[in-house]
C-alpha cells in the first residue's frame, strides 16, 4: 500500500522500515514504523463452509503506525498531501482488496530532527491506527464417497432411496429398478 502512495508522490522515493541500521539515503525517503499490534477482544469471525469443505476463520488486528517523510522544507507539505493519497476512493478501494483499512489519524505534523550539534533536517510525521485481518484455512473432511440406501412409507407417498455422493459437493442419484 505505501508503495503504491509513494509513487503517487513522485519519482525516486525510498520506503525505510524502521530500526534498520543504514546511512541516511538521499532524500526524498520516508521510513514506516509499527509501533505496536493490538488483538481487540480476540475477535475471531469463522467463514462459511465452502464447497470444497474448506472453513476459514478470520481475526482482525489493529496496529499504530508511524511514517516520517524527510523531503527538506517540503516535508509538511508532503506528508499532508500522502494523507490525503490514502484517502482517495482508489486507494480505499484498494485497501479493501487487500482486507486493510486506515482507522483514526493520530497526529501529523512537521517536526524538525536534529542531524547534529547545529542543524535540523525537516521531518513530517504522520500517525494513524491501521487496521487488518489475518485468515486460516483449513479443510474439515476428507471424506470422499457416501452412499444412502432407504425406504420411506407414509401416509401420502412411498419414497425409495438410493443416492452417492462423492467428492466435496456432487450429488449423483442411483437409478431404480
Amino acid at each position: 500500500m505505501m508503495n503504491e502512495a509513494a509513487r503517487r508522490l513522485g519519482p525516486n522515493w525510498t520506503i525505510i522500515f524502521a530500526n534498520q541500521n543504514m546511512p541516511r539515503p538521499v532524500k526524498p525517503y520516508m521510513t514506516i514504523n509499527v509501533t505496536n499490534v493490538d488483538i481487540p477482544d480476540h475477535v475471531i469471525y469463522i467463514g462459511p463452509t465452502n464447497t470444497y469443505f474448506n472453513e476459514t476463520v478470520y481475526g482482525w488486528r489493529k496496529a499504530t503506525v508511524d511514517i516520517q517523510v524527510y523531503n527538506g522544507i517540503e516535508s509538511l507539505s508532503t506528508i499532508n498531501t500522502l494523507a490525503l493519497v490514502l484517502q482517495t476512493t482508489s486507494m480505499v478501494e484498494y485497501q479493501t482488496t487487500i482486507d486493510v483499512s486506515i482507522g483514526q489519524r493520530l497526529f501529523i505534523g512537521y517536526v524538525p530532527e536534529i542531524v547534529n550539534n547545529s542543524q535540523f533536517e525537516g521531518r513530517g510525521i504522520y500517525q494513524f491506527e491501521f487496521f487488518y485481518t489475518e485468515s486460516y484455512t483449513e479443510p474439515l473432511s476428507d471424506i470422499a464417497k457416501v452412499e444412502t440406501h432407504g425406504d420411506y412409507e407414509g401416509s401420502l407417498t412411498d419414497y425409495h432411496d438410493d443416492c452417492t455422493i462423492t467428492g466435496p459437493h456432487w450429488i449423483e442419484p442411483t437409478p431404480q429398478g
